[in-house]
């Protein structure tokens, strides 16, 4: 299929299952890339083995790096979920990962991790990969590892992304019963990075609004930004 220009694997791994069977390049295997017009990419689960991240054509657009299901799922419905494997990349692994990829007309990134030392140095490579991004999709999940890595540092290496025009985010800061305050918060720390941002390059401003937020049955929320004009917070949590 030398035509194809979108794929997008949605695959479950149930747990026993290698999990190099998602690979799409294994180690050691020597050809042309299949797809050289590939433009859209959905991979679950991936892996810093797998070698087709150092073979993507520079036609790529749009990327999702992702657990199927997310993994948070995995957190909630452990007993409904106790079936599949959800092997989620750390910071660092992931970091492998976007180091490869060349693909500097890429619009459109979700990736899906958990939060480790190398996690301020993860953001700062996607900013200086991907400078044209303009939807960001964050699912970040806390870790043993975890380093001390605040909300404002995370806002002010997303406000680095001059292009942006749609940031969601799961940050995974709190969740507790003031979690609705300090969802707010997050909110308003974002929003102000991104306007500085904003003034500097003259495009506008941020603005927070609230717009049908409730509270989940697993007190997860996800933060939606949207430039130039709205911030909306929501939940459950976006696909």
């Amino acid at each position: 299929m030398p035509k194809l220009r979108v794929l997008n694997l949605r695959m479950s791994l149930g747990k026993g299952v290698d999990w190099r069977v998602l690979h799409l390049w294994p180690e050691g295997y020597e050809a042309q890339f299949p797809w050289p017009e590939l433009e859209d990419l959905t991979v679950p689960f991936p892996s810093p083995e797998d070698q087709i991240y150092s073979h993507l054509p520079i036609s790529m657009r749009r990327l999702s790096l992702r657990c199927s299901p997310h993994y948070c799922f995995h957190l909630w419905e452990a007993e409904r979920l106790y079936h599949l494997r959800f092997p989620i990349l750390y910071a660092s692994e992931m970091l492998e990962i976007f180091a490869k990829i060349n693909a500097p007309y890429l619009d459109y990134l979700q990736l899906e991790y958990r939060a480790d030392a190398a996690e301020d140095d993860l953001l700062k490579c996607l900013v200086q990969k991907f400078p044209r991004l303009t939807f960001l999709v964050i699912h970040r999940f806390q870790s043993v590892r975890a380093s001390n890595v605040t909300v404002d540092d995370i806002a002010l290496r997303l406000s680095e992304f001059r292009h942006l025009i749609t940031l969601r985010a799961h940050l995974d800061f709190c969740a507790n019963d003031k979690v609705m305050k300090t969802l707010r918060e997050t909110a308003a720390i974002l929003v102000d990075k991104l306007a500085l941002q904003d003034m500097v390059n003259g495009d506008g401003k941020w603005r927070l609004t609230q717009r049908g937020t409730r509270r989940s049955l697993h007190s997860s929320f996800d933060l939606r930004i949207q430039r130039p004009r709205t911030v909306a917070l929501h939940a459950p949590l976006f696909k």
